[in-house]
């Protein structure tokens, strides 16, 4: 899974090409995550979880500047949805998993699988 603002974050057009030939050929292999696939109570947790989580990074959900967004909204995303797993080599969000309950980020519950 690709959470939207991640997608958004893709430069290199062959890179962006190959994420849209994966995603229209099985959706099995890779989704791309829009909020607004959410339904208002979704939203509602969402909005609380970019709020939690991004008091502990670069990222102002208010001025939606581009510092550690993908991250932010990825991590606050796959809390609403509950799933269990995160993919990252990036530092904030495996401290955010990592020392949740110190941080008081609410994803307990979520692991992380490091990517290479």
């Amino acid at each position: 899974m690709v959470h939207e603002t991640v997608y958004e974050e893709i430069v290199a057009e062959s890179v962006k090409t190959y994420v849209d030939n994966l995603t229209a050929e099985d959706s099995t292999c890779l989704k791309v995550h829009y909020d607004n696939a959410l339904n208002e109570n979704e939203k509602a947790v969402l909005k609380l979880f970019v709020s939690k989580l991004s008091m502990h990074s670069g990222y102002d959900p208010v001025a939606d500047n581009a510092k550690d967004r993908g991250e932010i909204r990825s991590l606050s995303y796959m809390a609403v949805k509950q799933y269990l797993y995160f993919a990252a080599n990036d530092a904030l969000p495996i401290r955010l998993i990592k020392n949740a309950e110190e941080l008081q980020t609410s994803l307990d519950g979520m692991g992380v699988v490091p990517s290479r």
